[in-house]
């Protein structure tokens, strides 16, 4: 007689084994979509559901393929970068998965979550995978998370000061980056905003225009982009619109790791 468990895994099996059968269509950009393990597997069927509940696996491309998921995207806006809402939010993992697959990503989109559009996600996830979601709640949270955010770019008003801007456009391009920065960019995970500004266009690899879009995401010194990691990279590159992974090809962060252990023994002397 077959185990319980040995049931349980031949059931994960099946039901992995007929997902990877099924394609949907992605709901991140294409340089995500490789580097995001849940999306990756959702669009090309590849590899074990990254999620811990095999018995979710249909009802998340179902819920992928429901109208309700376009409806949402068109409400919400897609998600451009991914931020971890399980960490954020304190969300079960089966209503992250949930979210994940209808493509909200972001604590950006949660927060814009309003009464209808929260009924009609909260429906459809209940209606193709069982798991009983209020959104509604989460939306407070995400609302908090991002002014918190805001609040660690008080007296900043007048960042562009230390940048020579004289083309009307491309200060209005970055005034609307720096607004976005406040609210989708986690600038404390830099050690917060630089306490002096250094020159980072001295820096192989980064010209005018990298650094200008540097400041306004409010990195501004060696000291922040020596901690620079490929989440933060990845961010930056998506709200910037950058080709993916030139900060690192660039050794921007070994630069100024140098650059900094050079000052410190100059101090030394």
């Amino acid at each position: 007689m077959e185990s319980a468990a040995g049931a349980a895994a031949a059931g994960a099996t099946v039901v992995a084994a007929a997902a990877a059968s099924e394609k949907v269509a992605p709901l991140l950009p294409e340089h995500l979509v490789k580097e995001d393990p849940f999306e990756h597997w959702m669009v090309n069927g590849k590899g074990d559901a990254p999620v811990a509940y095999h018995a979710l696996v249909q009802g998340l491309r179902e819920l992928r393929a429901d109208p309700a998921t376009a409806t949402v995207q068109a409400t919400l806006g897609p998600a451009t970068y991914v931020d971890d809402l399980l960490k954020e939010l304190k969300m079960p993992l089966e209503e992250d998965a949930c979210l994940k697959a209808m493509g909200v990503r972001t604590l950006a989109q949660v927060a814009r979550v309003d009464g209808q559009t929260a009924a009609l996600i909260d429906d459809t996830v209940s209606k193709h995978t069982g798991v009983e979601m209020e959104i509604q709640d989460h939306q407070a949270t995400a609302s908090s998370v991002i002014e918190a955010r805001e609040a660690a770019w008080e007296n900043d008003a007048n960042w562009m000061d230390d940048l020579d801007v004289k083309d009307e456009e491309m200060k209005a391009e970055l005034e609307s980056l720096h607004q976005r920065a406040r609210q989708e960019f986690d600038i404390s995970a830099l050690g917060g905003l630089a306490v002096k500004t250094d020159s980072l266009k001295s820096l192989k690899g980064i010209g005018n225009k990298l650094e200008m879009y540097l400041y306004a995401m409010g990195i501004r010194s060696y000291a922040q982009l020596a901690k620079l990691t490929p989440e933060i990279e990845a961010r930056f590159d998506a709200l910037v619109g950058v080709i993916p992974g030139r900060l690192t090809r660039a050794k921007v962060m070994e630069q100024c790791q140098q650059k900094l252990k050079e000052e410190t023994e100059g101090k030394g002397e």
